[in-house]
């Protein structure tokens, strides 16, 4: 099958499996099984996709760019902190130790699914598509703040706001990939934001410490079955075909 139409569909299945989660702890559901697939699609899926794709995490980038994008998401994760007061509402939420811990935790495989498709997958698709080289500029931009917009307005329900705060803020984001090439900056960068700025609003400071326990054993898991793809059953294949 088609390498964009994969991709694609596998944001797809992420966005239903996210949009599903949200409704399930609305309604006071049991999180375990939501959680099973939202990890599987937003961390295993797209590693899978980049083994069998064979797209670099990291990427050849100058690196007159690559430090000036660094500079730039430093600037840029910083301005949106200090803009919108985040310390302060943090500071008047006054999160415990446990809660902070709960939130490194519940952060780290959704910033990674965010980060994975709306700032690299979806963006790489973007900018292979014509040879043009402005639209190689303009589209990873727009795609980004696109499949970012849409991702929050699923986790809101359909909030027209978040869509448009949040592509707008995407569009950043796709700025910053264009530059750095790196998935690991980039999801280093859009985890702190992500995470301090839902340490500001409060909203899973009571999350259950199982799901949490259960989410994190399952990313580790997840993490470690692309480690085991890529390091122990793609290696002796490409061996074969050199």
């Amino acid at each position: 099958m088609n390498k964009n139409i994969m991709i694609l569909a596998g944001f797809a299945a992420y966005l239903f499996f996210w949009g599903l989660a949200v409704i399930v702890k609305g309604l006071g559901g049991n999180m375990i099984f939501c959680t099973f697939f939202l990890v599987i699609a937003c961390v295993l899926v797209p590693l899978l996709f980049t083994g069998k794709f064979k797209i670099a995490l990291r990427k050849p980038q100058k690196k007159v760019l690559f430090y000036i994008g660094i500079i730039y998401l430093i600037f840029f994760s910083i301005s949106g902190i200090l803009a919108e007061d985040i310390f302060n509402q943090i500071a008047k939420n006054n999160p415990d130790f446990e809660a902070i811990i709960k939130y490194l935790i519940l952060f780290i495989p959704m910033s990674f699914g965010v980060t994975m498709y709306c700032f690299y997958l979806i963006p790489e698709i973007a900018e292979g598509l014509f040879g043009n080289k402005i639209l190689k500029i303009i589209l990873p931009v727009v795609t980004s703040g696109l499949s970012c917009g849409l991702s929050f307005f699923v986790d809101k329900l359909g909030s027209v706001e978040m869509f448009i705060v949040m592509g707008i803020m995407g569009m950043f984001y796709g700025i910053g990939y264009l530059l750095v090439k790196s998935f690991y900056v980039m999801w280093f960068f859009f985890f702190i934001s992500m995470m301090v700025h839902t340490l500001a609003e409060g909203k899973y400071y009571n999350y259950s410490w199982f799901v949490l326990t259960f989410e994190l054993v399952l990313f580790a898991a997840a993490a470690s079955s692309w480690y085991f793809y890529k390091r122990i059953l793609y290696r002796p294949l490409k061996n074969q075909n050199d």
